[in-house]
């Protein structure tokens, strides 16, 4: 495993340790304003599934130039 890759597997640990703790203030504040998001359900998923793959297209292309240069400089 490479430098790069060893970062990223111990960044990934260390947030996968804490991930549950994250999720604990979202399922208060689906509760708390349930019927918010009953009243503006459609705009609220287009903004998740929007965002979700705009994340994961910037993602993807962020990695793809690192790996490229981590490549190039081998």
């Amino acid at each position: 495993m490479n430098f790069l890759a060893k970062d990223l597997f111990n960044s990934a640990e260390s947030l996968l340790d804490y991930l549950p703790l994250l999720f604990i203030p979202v399922g208060v504040g689906v509760v708390m304003h349930l019927s918010f998001l009953e009243d503006n359900l459609v705009s609220v998923l287009l903004v998740i599934i929007l965002g979700t793959l705009l994340t994961l297209g910037i993602t993807g292309f962020i990695m793809e130039k690192i790996l490229t240069n981590s490549k190039s400089n081998d």
